[in-house]
């Protein structure tokens, strides 16, 4: 199967405010693939999260999160390993980048352990 599709839902408190520490915003991530669904989150600011998910490339190392996921295989943990090399090569001037794939990197092992019929803990190789 490919990555089909990322989307990002940002979650925040009527006003965010100085009194707390991060907890008044999210943002989720939703991966498909192969007629599955996987769920992440970022931790981080959402809104500069998503940007560079869809900034538009600048020069060769800061391209989009975006152009290394989409129409990725994932067949096996070995292509989430690859995804991330390709991020952190294309992506390296996007200081967001790392945020942004956290989430979607928890996504993808949501996604492929559903698509296995098997948990997380398995595929990362846990008892």
């Amino acid at each position: 199967m490919k990555v089909e599709r990322v989307d990002f839902i940002y979650l925040k408190m009527p006003h965010v405010t100085e009194e707390a520490d991060g907890s008044q915003d999210a943002l989720l991530v939703r991966v498909e693939a192969g007629g599955y669904v996987g769920w992440g989150e970022c931790e981080a600011s959402p809104l500069t999260s998503i940007a560079a998910w869809c900034a538009p490339m600048s020069h060769v190392a800061c391209r989009p999160v975006a152009a290394s996921v989409l129409g990725q295989p994932l067949r096996d943990p070995g292509d989430i390993v690859r995804i991330h090399r390709q991020v952190r090569e294309h992506s390296l001037d996007l200081l967001q980048a790392d945020h942004t794939l956290s989430g979607v990197d928890i996504a993808l092992w949501d996604l492929l352990a559903k698509s296995k019929g098997e948990p997380v803990f398995a595929l990362l190789g846990a008892d």
